[in-house]
């Protein structure tokens, strides 16, 4: 089942995931997620495809891929908080805005997702 995700974009993938859910397609759904936590890991820039993520995984407990995007969104929250999809968010799905913006703040308050500082050597 591995290979009948290749080729397919996130929201195919998401579709593939969904349907295979609704049929109870086990070897089918593994796939589709395992693809989609490796999507996460492979996006070399900002994606709005992360939110639809974090709504799919909290619709269907999928924490493996819910932790990976929302640290994807922690980690590029400036980027991703301009996208369309964020601005709707809120009127679309509050649970989610919230959960989402508290985690991120949460996340600043600690400093993930910070570039590390460089410390600077006293002068002897």
């Amino acid at each position: 089942p591995g290979g009948c995700v290749s080729g397919l974009d996130v929201q195919g993938i998401l579709a593939l995931a969904r349907a295979a859910h609704m049929y109870d397609l086990s070897r089918l759904w593994r796939a589709s997620v395992d693809a989609l936590e490796r999507s996460v890991a492979a996006w070399p820039q900002v994606s709005a495809d992360a939110l639809d993520l974090l709504k799919f995984a909290a619709r269907y407990d999928c924490d493996t891929l819910r932790r990976y995007a929302l640290s994807y969104v922690q980690r590029n929250f400036g980027e991703v908080a301009q996208t369309p999809r964020f601005l709707k968010l809120a009127q679309e799905d509050l649970n989610l805005y919230r959960s989402l913006v508290l985690a991120v703040g949460s996340a600043a308050a600690r400093g993930v997702g910070e570039e590390p500082q460089l410390k600077r050597r006293r002068a002897i």
